[in-house]
């Protein structure tokens, strides 16, 4: 089995870890939000393919605000809870890494 993303290619926020991470942090209001703002994550098993699992996180600067999503994806038989517990640790501590070296933006 195969899994690739064309680059430039546009996909529904509404769908997958990254677009839900997007929406979550940028004043989406709804439960499932809310409930991605609690946690700090978004695992994604199915939703755009049903081979393919998702996990991502926000991308927050130094005054707040959310600068992206950084995502990890992959088949979804090989993305059990350790793994997705592994790829959301990996994450969090890349976002924090990035973070700190962003330029600041007025």
């Amino acid at each position: 089995m195969r899994h690739h993303l064309d680059e430039g290619v546009r996909l529904p926020l509404e769908k997958g870890a990254g677009g839900r991470v997007l929406l979550a942090f940028n004043g989406g209001g709804d439960p499932v939000g809310a409930e991605i703002r609690r946690q700090g994550y978004c695992i994604s098993l199915g939703e755009r393919d049903p081979d393919i699992a998702a996990a991502a996180v926000p991308l927050i600067d130094h005054a707040g605000r959310l600068r992206g999503a950084l995502c990890v994806s992959g088949l979804r038989s090989r993305f059990d809870s350790l793994a997705q517990e592994n790829a959301i640790a990996l994450l969090k501590t890349m976002s924090r890494d990035l973070a700190a070296v962003l330029p600041v933006v007025d």
